[in-house]
C-alpha cells in the first residue's frame, strides 16, 4: 500500500489510502484500489479528491427519494437518505450523457481530449462537468438535455461528509 497525492490517485491497480491532514496530523481517509476509491467513495474527501476531472457536488436536500435544490429534483438511489436535510448529491463527468430527459442545459465551455470531449453545462443555476463519447462536437451556448445514470449518483451527509447510499 502506498499513500497518494491527488495526481497519482487514480494510477495503477494497488491499494490506496487518501490521506488528509487534520489539524496537523494526517488521517486515512479510505483504503482500496483507485478502482473501489472512484465507485465506491466512503466520503466527500474522497469523492473529491479522486477521478478526473472531479466529480460534480451539489448541495441539496434529499424529500421522497429524490435530491431538491431549489425546486428542481434530481434523479437519486437514496436508501437511507430519504426526507434528510442537508445532502450532497455526487455525481461522475463520465456519468452524465447528452441527449435524456433528467435536466436541461447550456452549454459554457469544450474542452475536447482525444477520444471525450469535456463539457462544463449550466443547468438551474449550477455548474457540472460532463465528459461525452461519441457525440458530436457541442458548441459553447448549445442548449442540451442531460441524463444521469441514477444508479452511479452517490449521496453524501452533508454535515459529516459520510456516504448514505
Amino acid at each position: 500500500m502506498r499513500h497518494m497525492s491527488k495526481s497519482s490517485a487514480a494510477s495503477g491497480d494497488d491499494a490506496r489510502r487518501p490521506l488528509r491532514d487534520a489539524e496537523q496530523r494526517a488521517r486515512i481517509e479510505h483504503i482500496g484500489t483507485p478502482s473501489e476509491l472512484y465507485e465506491n467513495p466512503g466520503n466527500l474527501f474522497v469523492a473529491s479528491f479522486i477521478g478526473s476531472p472531479e466529480m460534480n457536488l451539489i448541495r441539496g436536500t434529499c424529500r421522497e427519494w429524490r435530491v431538491h435544490r431549489r425546486t428542481r429534483p434530481a434523479p437519486a438511489t437514496a436508501e437511507g437518505g430519504r426526507d434528510r436535510q442537508g445532502v450532497v448529491y455526487g455525481i461522475h463527468p463520465q456519468h452524465i450523457a447528452v441527449g435524456g430527459s433528467h435536466a436541461k442545459a447550456r452549454v459554457q465551455v469544450v474542452e475536447p481530449t482525444g477520444e471525450a470531449q469535456e463539457i462544463t453545462l449550466t443547468a438551474d443555476g449550477i455548474d457540472l462537468m460532463a465528459e461525452i463519447r461519441e457525440q458530436p462536437v457541442f458548441k459553447p451556448g448549445q442548449k442540451v438535455n442531460l441524463e444521469i445514470v441514477v444508479h452511479k449518483v452517490h449521496l453524501f451527509d452533508a454535515r459529516s461528509g459520510i456516504r448514505i447510499n
